[in-house]
């Protein structure tokens, strides 16, 4: 599996986000920022933002690479280590880099990954006091699984007539379509079963991934 170098920049990409957060009592903070829809074989850019002001560093004047942030990614989505230090020598756990963060300064660096296969990755990082101190838990830490999938299929519309509205939904969305406007007759039993009779589209069309099908429904004939 290949997987890009970051690369870390001060500029904080516009995502939407997947976003979760761990931070112990302190004035360190840490977050991780996924984007909404990652891909196979496109860049995924990863956000670590924060403030770098732990008890350690607060008192520091002026400004100075004093603290590091350390970052690594699972191949198997399991949970990270306490440290990075056991991070590292983790099964299954990728070093990404380090940089060096100024304190007391909020901070924001971007990480650029590319997975040639699909699959869950945790995503584990590490911002911790000083630049050696790797083996004690860190100032802040936080952690988000990146869930990698495949291009987004195209709609092959399938037949839906004499199917139920529930049943004709999940073989659309199975088809990479959707469910579009559904018409009923007028005036119609409760308790009567409705079925697909016509579509808007024909079976085996192929439209873009998410295509909406219309359908007409019609009270089910009893036997």
């Amino acid at each position: 599996m290949n997987v890009s170098r970051r690369t870390l920049s001060a500029t904080c990409a516009a995502l939407v986000a997947a976003l979760v957060v761990v931070a112990p009592a302190g004035a360190s903070t840490l977050e991780i920022q996924l984007p909404a829809n990652p891909q196979i074989s496109k860049p995924i850019p990863v956000v670590y933002a924060g403030v770098a002001d732990s008890p350690g560093t607060s008192a520091v004047t002026g400004s100075g690479p004093n603290m590091q942030l350390r970052t690594f990614y699972q191949t198997d989505g399991a949970g990270c280590q306490a440290t990075s230090a056991a991070q590292r020598t983790a099964p299954n756990s990728k070093f990404d880099g380090d940089m060096f963060v100024e304190s007391p300064a909020p901070f924001s660096l971007t990480s650029t990954f590319i997975f040639d296969v699909t699959g869950s990755f945790r995503i584990c990082a590490y911002l911790e006091e000083g630049l050696t101190n790797d083996t004690i838990p860190p100032a802040a830490f936080a952690e988000a699984l990146l869930v990698v999938k495949g291009p987004p299929i195209p709609c092959t519309v399938p037949k839906l007539s004499g199917l139920t509205i529930p049943t004709a939904t999940k073989k659309l969305k199975a088809a990479g379509c959707n469910l579009g406007k559904v018409s009923k007759p007028r005036r119609v039993s409760k308790k009567a079963k409705l079925v697909i009779r016509s579509q808007s589209v024909a079976p085996s069309v192929v439209l873009a991934n998410g295509f909406k099908v219309y359908v007409v429904v019609k009270v089910k004939k009893k036997k």
